[in-house]
Parts: structure tokens; C-alpha cells; sequence
């Protein structure tokens, strides 16, 4: 050990030297256990999903998205949108009041080969008395003008965990006053599967 006097303090990193004074990982070297963040193990377990929307916002308009959480904690990964020009306004609420939820809307599973149920149910078109407490908005302004009108993307909510057995709902607004507006909208979650309580 002389010759490697960190040799300890290496080992206990996961790692050591060779005879040749190389490092080396003791996982790569023995095929010992591989660590992943629970983001990409509630993918490969199948408790991962997505939903995709797209279509056309007339001025002043809005699209309403209900997520209706079950009994999992859900952590929202991103909500990401494209517009064909800014002026838009995304904002998330909690704990509206909602009279009607709305097209259920089918999520997608992100591991093809694991595919578990969702417990958050989606829907569009939600009736709403009430938005409930804002927990987040982003604004996207307009840059450019006429033949120079420039499309914007934005993103809102990354690495947000929302309560179990409770409403949210996304909110997209056009605030331009003349123009409609092409967006995609992309929304991607995972159900963690080793919760405790």
C-alpha cells in the first residue's frame, strides 16, 4: 500500500489501483451491482408515461389539460411546448373545482417492452368553476413580427412531484389578440413503484 497510499480511500470509492498504478471501477472490474436514479428505474420497471397534444389555439383562447392523481405520488418529469409564435402563457393549478373532467385522454407507456397501468387519469376540455391555487406559470413572449414572427418552446413543472388523490390542472393561453397559434405539447411522468406511506 505504500506505493498507493490512497488505495484505501479509493476502495471505499468503488474503486483501485492496478500494479500498473491505473484506477479502476470495482463494478467494471467484478460486474458488481449497477446504481440508477428512480427517475430511470420507475422507467425500466414500465411506471413511466407520456401524452402528447397538438392542434391550434384561436387568440385569447386557452387549452385545458386535468390531471386527476390517484393514490402514487407522481413525479412530472416536464410539460414541454412548440408555438408557432410567443405571447403564450402556461400555468399549472392545484386543487381546482371542476364540475365535469372532460375526454379521457390514453397516456403512452415509455417502456414498450414493461407496460403497467397509470394511476394519474388525463383529460381535456375539463368544466371549471374554479382554477384552484397557481403552483407555476411560465410566460413566452413574442419575438418578431409579421414574416419575422420567430416560434418559441418552453418548459414548465420539470422534476415537480404532485400530491396523491388530487386535482391539477394545465392551463395554455394564446395571448396574442389577432393570431392564431400551431403548438405540440409533450407531458412525461413516472409513477414511483417503491413508496412508502
Amino acid at each position: 500500500m505504500a506505493k498507493y497510499p490512497d488505495a484505501q480511500r479509493l476502495a471505499d470509492a468503488g474503486r483501485y489501483y492496478t500494479p500498473t498504478g491505473k484506477i479502476v471501477s470495482i463494478v467494471d472490474e467484478v460486474g458488481g451491482l449497477v446504481v440508477i436514479d428512480e427517475v430511470i428505474s420507475n422507467i425500466h420497471s414500465g411506471f413511466a408515461f407520456g401524452i402528447d397534444a397538438s392542434g391550434t389555439l384561436a387568440a385569447s383562447s386557452s387549452l385545458v389539460l386535468l390531471g386527476d392523481v390517484g393514490d402514487k405520488e407522481v413525479h412530472f418529469n416536464q410539460i414541454d411546448g412548440n408555438f408557432s409564435q410567443g405571447n403564450i402563457r402556461i400555468t399549472l393549478y392545484e386543487a381546482p373545482t371542476i364540475t365535469a373532467n372532460g375526454t379521457p385522454l390514453t397516456p403512452y407507456a415509455l417502456n414498450r417492452a414493461n407496460i403497467q397501468a397509470n394511476t394519474i387519469q388525463v383529460y381535456s376540455a375539463p368544466t371549471v368553476t374554479a382554477n384552484g391555487t397557481s403552483i407555476g406559470s411560465k410566460f413566452l413572449p413574442l419575438s418578431g413580427g409579421g414574416a419575422n414572427t420567430q416560434p418559441v418552446n418552453g418548459s414548465i413543472a420539470n422534476s415537480r412531484v404532485l400530491k396523491r388523490n388530487t386535482k391539477y390542472l394545465m392551463v395554455i393561453t394564446n395571448e396574442t389578440t389577432n393570431d392564431t397559434v400551431d403548438f405540440g405539447v409533450n407531458i412525461v411522468w413516472t409513477e414511483p413503484v417503491n413508496q412508502l406511506g
